[in-house]
C-alpha cells in the first residue's frame, strides 16, 4: 500500500511568492509582479471593508487570506494603489 503526504497548500505556495518577491525586490524580474499586486489590492480592499470576503479571486487565496491574517494594518496603509518596496519587504518577511 502506498501512502502520500499530504502538503498544506503553505508549504508549496509559500517558497513560488517568496521567489516573486525576492526577484521584484531583486529587479530581477517582473514576472509576477501584476498577479501579486493584484492580490496585494484584493487584500486590501477586503481590509477596507469595500470588498466581501467571500469574493475572493481563487487564484490568489493563498496570498489574499495570509494578507489578511498577518499584514492587515499594513493594507490600510497603501495609498493610491501605489505598492511600492517597503510593502514587498514587508510581505517577504512574513512569508519568510
Amino acid at each position: 500500500m502506498y501512502l502520500a503526504k499530504t502538503l498544506n497548500s503553505s508549504e508549496v505556495q509559500t517558497p513560488l511568492y517568496v521567489d516573486i518577491l525576492e526577484r521584484i525586490l531583486n529587479h530581477t524580474s517582473e514576472d509576477g509582479k501584476v498577479n501579486i499586486d493584484k492580490a496585494i489590492l484584493e487584500a486590501q480592499q477586503i481590509a477596507l471593508e469595500k470588498k466581501e470576503i467571500y469574493s475572493i479571486n481563487h487564484r490568489y487565496y493563498f496570498l489574499v487570506t495570509t494578507l489578511l491574517g498577518k499584514y492587515f494594518e499594513g493594507l490600510k496603509e497603501i495609498k493610491d494603489e501605489q505598492i511600492n518596496d517597503k510593502v514587498y519587504s514587508d510581505i517577504l518577511h512574513l512569508l519568510k
